[in-house]
């Protein structure tokens, strides 16, 4: 049944962290681009293209944020009260210590990716593609 006191509840506690975060001025979700990295370089990606626009023009070093780094904007945004993010690249599975620390932070998680991992380039010690 659809109309439970449980359902009602629920409903009730999401109409109330939707209206707090609309008045703290929070966006609901957030997209975060972990890596400049891809292990393809398809002709339609608009990221890639991007990247190598940028690459063009030196005042625009491309620096990585590190894994600590990461997880400190993680965490700060958790604290304000975003709940769902999207991770993105590049290519996300790259950094796959990030995507782990994710899922422990965020309720929901979503990652868009090519769908290759090469498991024999994965350090299994820190989850860290070597390329």
């Amino acid at each position: 049944m659809i109309f439970t006191l449980e359902n009602f509840v629920k409903g009730a506690i999401l109409g109330i962290n939707l209206l707090k975060a609309k008045i703290k001025n929070i966006p609901l979700a957030v997209n975060y681009d972990l890596t400049w990295q891809c292990n393809l370089r398809c002709k339609h990606c608009y990221f890639y293209a991007s990247a190598k626009e940028l690459s063009k023009n030196s005042m625009h070093n491309r620096k990585e944020l590190s894994n600590v780094e990461w997880i400190k904007i993680f965490n700060y945004h958790r604290n304000l009260g975003i709940r769902s993010v999207a991770l993105t690249g590049g290519e996300p599975t790259l950094r796959m210590q990030l995507l782990h620390e994710a899922v422990k932070i965020f309720p929901y998680v979503q990652i868009a990716s090519n769908g290759i991992i090469n498991y024999r380039n994965l350090n299994q010690e820190n989850n860290q593609y070597t390329g």
